[in-house]
């Protein structure tokens, strides 16, 4: 009861987002040729409501397979939408304050409705030539498609864009035995985010040719949910290193963005994480550490959980 009464809600201000950009819209495109305006209202609505309903399916239908997939490109598609309607939100609402601003004063300064629609500079920016009104919303719908543009560019070029970076600590403590010691760093993995096996196979063939004595993972090894490795575990089971491989949780690997039915369906995704974690032979420390030994010295990986995330098991209803 508590994921569908959220889910409506959610719902309820999508939509409310979805009539307060298309003002903007209406505002620019109103002087445009009636089939030109016509086709650019039925794209924005069946844009806005076929990516609801992705938002809505993406809680309820089975995430497996194909169909897992798919529900991530358009989990996906659905993030990079709204927050870049968020801009163009921003612009609306300083119009819309403007507009109020004027109204309570010229209330206030006594003047008749007739008057008020009279002297409220809907006014033009001079400087310009087009109606105040007209410039935000202009400036707003620009403001909202920079980032969808270029976020959906990012996402589609650089998901699986993998590159090595090189660097040498110095480490004044360090033991004689570990000079020289090789350590390759993964983070932010987020595997929910692929759709390219070749890719991921290709980044870790990339990782292991740099032969590192040790690799240590350091966080969001998903978007949200465990089975979003079902894929890419075997890909990832690959990483080895002579001196182990150590990892340790980030923020998203405890499911704190996603509407479960229940604490216990969240546990159990946390406990599905942490065998992944085994299953790759990967040693996850949650709080713990352990000592990579060398030539008679040792030094210590310490792993610490994420404190903004650990022990958070909301109550949920069922």
């Amino acid at each position: 009861m508590y994921k569908v009464v959220s889910i409506l809600i959610l719902t309820i201000i999508l939509i409310a987002v979805d009539f307060y950009v298309f003002q903007a819209i209406k505002t620019v495109f109103d002087d445009k040729s009636s089939t030109t305006t016509k086709i650019i209202y039925w794209v924005f609505w069946v844009l806005n409501i076929l990516t609801i309903l992705s938002v809505v399916a993406y809680n309820f239908v089975p995430r497996n397979g194909f169909i897992l997939t798919i529900t991530r490109f358009f989990l996906v598609w659905s993030v990079i939408f709204y927050f870049s309607k968020f801009f163009a939100v921003l612009f609306l609402f300083f119009d819309d304050i403007y507009r109020l601003a004027l109204w309570v004063y010229y209330q206030f300064a006594g003047y008749p409705v007739q008057e008020v629609v009279v002297k409220m500079p809907n006014d033009t920016l001079q400087s310009e030539g087009i109606p105040r009104s007209e410039f935000l919303s202009r400036a707003g719908l620009i403001a909202a498609t920079t980032p969808l543009v270029t976020m959906s560019y990012g996402i589609l070029s650089g998901a699986h864009d993998y590159q090595i970076h090189r660097k040498t600590l110095y480490l004044p403590n360090l033991p004689q035995s570990f000079d020289g010691f090789r350590f390759a760093q993964l983070s932010d993995i987020h595997s929910g985010s692929f759709f390219n096996k070749v890719a991921v196979k290709g980044g870790i063939e990339m990782l292991l040719k740099e032969k590192p004595d040790a690799v240590f993972f350091t966080g969001d090894l998903v978007n949200n949910e465990a089975n979003e490795m079902r894929e890419y575990q075997d890909i990832f089971a690959k990483v080895k290193a002579p001196m182990g491989v150590y990892s340790t949780l980030g923020n998203h690997d405890y499911g704190d963005y996603v509407m479960w039915e229940s604490v216990e369906a969240k546990r159990k995704n946390l406990d599905n994480l942490k065998a992944i974690h085994a299953n790759m032979g990967w040693h996850l420390l949650m709080n713990e550490s352990k000592y990579i030994e060398q030539g008679g010295d040792k030094i210590a990986v310490i792993g610490i959980e994420n404190w903004s995330a650990k022990g958070r098991f909301p109550k949920y209803g069922s």
